[in-house]
């Protein structure tokens, strides 16, 4: 691939970095994500995050001030309120805090992804920072090194344009936040948006290999915990059903979930916290709706379809007492229908 100018970025670019960029942002302009923020330019990626070549942004040195202004001036004012919040922390704390069993499992070297559904981008933020609390909480010498987020390459483009940081920072969503809280993995989605990114870069180029690789090193160190929306998109409204559909999850993101060489406890997690409005603005924070289901080791790809038609029914059973759309998973509707005829 040819190489780009030093635009000041941590190496050179490619060609192909640059159309993968132009690309991601035509798609969030006109879209929720650009009434949400806006885009960043090419030339102001100062990590690499714009690189096709690099997946992974280890998380920055915990540093407590700015994780408490984080808290204090975006995730309360705007994602989740302050008790709705603790509450997330206790159900992480059962099983992740000193005590707890998949605390135990980290500590002899084994893995464990927290694997949700996806309603908004509120959930990845929220899910973070509770991760860093429970680390504070338990006393971590480093509570942000050992947990990542495994997310689309789109998010790297945010800039959040409402909020004035600390230091004269430009309020990117990945440096100036998610960077913060614990690393950030990221991965071109098996969608229509991935399918579109694979046509503008040259034929049989890897995008998600520098992923896989960053995830088997991430799995040979050791402890490691990855948050992940396994369906790889957020969930989708269905105006038809009105019902919110996580899409199917694809063979390659299945592969992560099964335990194979190393063992990876799975905590499934039906979370809802919605504080955005439907044309792109807020609603100010809001009382999350969430249910830890059982933790699990998924030695199969159809093992990790049922975790997701579990999560759907979780977020189900919450949906008469709370007003949240009930939940559909991949292609079920599909192929209830396929039933029905052939039934006839």
């Amino acid at each position: 691939m040819v190489q780009l100018a030093n635009t000041g970025s941590v190496g050179p670019h490619t060609q192909a970095d640059r159309a993968v960029y132009d690309l991601l942002r035509g798609e969030m302009e006109g879209t929720m994500h650009g009434g949400l923020f806006s885009p960043r330019e090419f030339e102001e990626d100062a990590v690499g995050l714009f690189r096709l070549d690099e997946a992974h942004l280890p998380a920055a040195p915990f540093d407590q001030e700015r994780f408490d202004w984080l808290k204090q001036k975006i995730l309360f004012p705007f994602l989740i309120k302050p008790d709705s919040f603790e509450a997330v922390v206790d159900g992480i704390d059962e099983q992740f805090g000193n005590d707890g069993d998949i605390a135990e499992h980290l500590d002899r070297g084994g893995a464990a992804i927290i694997a949700s559904n996806h309603e908004t981008y509120a959930d990845m933020a929220v899910l973070l920072s509770a991760m860093t609390e429970v680390g504070v909480r338990n006393g971590a010498e480093a509570p942000t090194a050992n947990h990542h987020v495994i997310a689309s390459r789109l998010v790297g483009l945010f800039k959040m344009f409402a909020i004035r940081f600390p230091d004269a920072r430009p309020g990117f969503i990945v440096e100036d936040g998610l960077h913060q809280l614990g690393g950030f993995l990221q991965t071109v989605p098996a969608s229509a948006s991935g399918k579109r990114v694979r046509d503008v870069v040259p034929e049989g180029f890897d995008l998600n290999g520098p992923t896989r690789q960053s995830f088997a090193d991430l799995l040979d160190a050791g402890g490691q915990t990855f948050l992940v929306a396994p369906s790889g998109t957020q969930d989708k409204y269905d105006p038809t059903t009105g019902q919110l559909v996580m899409d199917r999850v694809s063979k390659g993101t299945a592969d992560m979930l099964v335990s194979s060489d190393h063992i990876k406890a799975v905590l499934p997690l039906y979370i809802s916290c919605n504080p955005f409005t439907s044309d792109g603005g807020y609603n100010g924070a809001v009382d999350a709706t969430f249910e830890f289901l059982e933790p699990r080791v998924i030695d199969n790809q159809e093992g990790v379809h049922g975790m997701m038609h579990e999560i759907a029914a979780a977020g189900n059973l919450m949906a008469g007492a709370n007003g949240n759309p009930v939940s559909r998973y991949g292609q079920l509707a599909r192929r209830a229908a396929n039933v029905a005829m052939s039934a006839r």
